[in-house]
């Protein structure tokens, strides 16, 4: 494969960034060659067009009646869809229509656990039905990442502090909350929005607000800590989805790690 172009279909520009981010820490460690690439020969990730960085879940159903592609009647193999199934669907097609030849699928679970098996529906589903006909380019391979809660509860179990200020707002932090570690159990703060037990508050706390920090919560933590504090909050998952699913279409075989 000359160039693998990987749309991803999210909420906000941040997640297409740390789905980017956290996917390349895998590619670097499992394949020798990938921190060597120049950036502009690495994989191409976008929205539908190229000059899109990602497709907002939001406007997923405007991009699919703009690109005129079959209609989704929300039954999947006669049963009905769950909740986000048809939007999720259609982000494949869209993937598909625009020759990608990945599309990742990152929806925040937001105290909603029917999205884990609404994103399983649409991807079993898509493999059954892709797009078919002679303009039709190949199905992609398609990638799921869902965050328990929120994407900050992804950045705070990548989250090692840089610093004593750091350090000091972190040990803070756990005195407040006490009966959960806010890096090693993001999956549990299940406070509103504003409070202490939200994974957003924490990570405004220790980012000091700068979202510039969330960039060395992939590229400076080692990916067995990533894996560890990772396991309940859905990151964990999501490299494993990028390790399976992403690492051999960069890896002939021969070459795999």
């Amino acid at each position: 494969m000359s160039e693998l172009v990987i749309m991803i279909a999210c909420e906000a520009e941040a997640d297409a960034r740390a789905a980017k981010g956290f996917a390349e820490r895998v590619l670097t460690k499992e394949i020798a060659w990938f921190e060597d690439l120049a950036i502009d020969a690495r994989p191409k990730w976008r929205g539908v067009t190229a000059d899109t960085m990602h497709l907002r879940w939001a406007s997923i159903g405007e991009a699919y009646l703009e690109a005129q592609l079959p209609a989704v009647f929300g039954f999947f193999a006669g049963v009905p869809e769950r909740g986000d199934a048809t939007n999720a669907l259609k982000a494949l097609r869209l993937a598909q229509h625009s020759a990608a030849n990945v599309a990742v699928l990152m929806r925040d679970i937001d105290a909603n656990p029917d999205r884990r098996i609404a994103l399983e529906e649409a991807r079993k589903e898509y493999k059954r039905v892709p797009l078919i006909g002679r303009s039709a380019p190949p199905p992609v391979h398609a990638v799921i990442g869902l965050p328990d809660r929120y994407r900050e509860s992804w950045l705070l179990a990548g989250f090692t502090p840089g610093d004593a200020r750091e350090s000091a707002e972190l040990q803070g932090i756990h005195d407040e909350i006490v009966s959960v570690h806010p890096t090693r159990e993001a999956h549990r703060l299940n406070g509103a929005r504003g409070e202490i037990r939200h994974a957003k508050t924490i990570w405004e706390r220790l980012s000091n607000k700068d979202e510039a920090r969330a960039e060395a919560c992939w590229t400076d933590t080692l990916l067995e800590h990533l894996h560890e504090h990772g396991a309940g909050c859905g990151l964990s998952a999501y490299l494993e989805e990028i390790r399976v699913r992403l690492v051999p279409l960069l890896t002939p075989p021969s070459q795999s790690l």
